[in-house]
């Protein structure tokens, strides 16, 4: 009788010691399943409608959301928070390493792959327009930049301000006329009433502005630029992080869901490379 209480006794020892290890473990892996679990902080615009911007929810929202919701469900090992500033800062907290990723069609640029990491895989295609409105006959398929000398340009610093300026240094007698001003409502209001004559912004924003303050654009000219679009990291951002992000690009070029995201956000144009411009694009 002893004997077999004593049994019992040991039994019971055993397997509350060994459920003990077990959760033990169980513990070990969930805790560290959320310590390897890496956050990275995306950030696009926040009022560059369709790219980037802020949805009526206060949440970063557009095609650059989008492509990267896409990219991190191949990328389980990273836990991606998406927000959304002004054009300006982007840059500013990229380098200041508040944010991880910048998503907003950047292209590379020696000053830019001087302070920043670029990814491998191209996603998207930068084509930036001088912008008039629709009926404004002056404008067709003949037009070219000398057409713009004298005459008032919006602008975004940045890229396209800097090819316009060199412009003007090679036409130092009748350059182009730039304002820097990025607000899309003032760019279309000024053009409607006379105070400027044509903005500069990527192909993307005929269709999209002439739908959000009803009146009809077109794009003249050869792009001010026409170039590849790319993912900008912290120039000491993780290999594994940008290796990660260009296989999954990649992939998602392959089975047709970033076609299908330019399709949905850019007004049923693919701009997967490579793209060919219309010499007038009326969205």
């Amino acid at each position: 009788m002893k004997k077999m209480r004593l049994l019992y006794i040991l039994s019971a020892f055993t397997l509350v010691t060994a459920l003990t290890f077990a959760l033990a473990g169980c513990g070990s892996k969930e805790a560290s399943a959320a310590v390897g679990s890496k956050k990275v902080i995306v950030q696009t615009a926040d009022t560059f409608d369709p790219d980037g911007f802020l949805n009526d929810k206060g949440e970063a929202d557009g095609f650059e959301i989008d492509v990267l919701k896409a990219v991190a469900e191949k990328l389980p090992q990273y836990e991606f928070e998406y927000t959304a500033a002004p054009i300006d800062q982007i840059t500013v907290n990229l380098t200041s390493k508040r944010i991880d990723i910048a998503a907003l069609e950047f292209g590379k640029s020696p000053e830019r792959e001087a302070s920043f990491t670029f990814t491998d895989e191209p996603y998207s295609t930068l084509v930036t327009r001088f912008i008039v409105l629709a009926d404004n006959a002056e404008y067709d398929e003949n037009t070219t930049i000398d057409d713009f000398q004298g005459k008032t340009v919006y602008v975004v610093k940045g890229g396209d301000a800097d090819t316009i300026q060199a412009y003007n240094d090679e036409h130092p007698d009748n350059p182009i006329d730039i304002q820097f001003i990025s607000d899309p409502a003032t760019c279309v209001n000024d053009l409607v009433s006379g105070k400027a004559d044509a903005f500069i912004r990527g192909e993307v924003a005929i269709p999209a502005y002439g739908a959000a303050y009803g009146v009809k654009l077109k794009g003249v000219a050869e792009p001010v630029r026409n170039e590849k679009c790319y993912f900008m990291l912290q120039k000491d951002a993780d290999p594994a992080l940008k290796e990660g992000i260009d296989s999954a690009v990649k992939k998602l070029i392959e089975d047709g869901t970033i076609p299908a995201l330019h399709k949905k956000w850019h007004h049923d144009v693919d701009y997967t490379p490579p793209y060919t411009y219309q010499p007038v694009y009326n969205g």
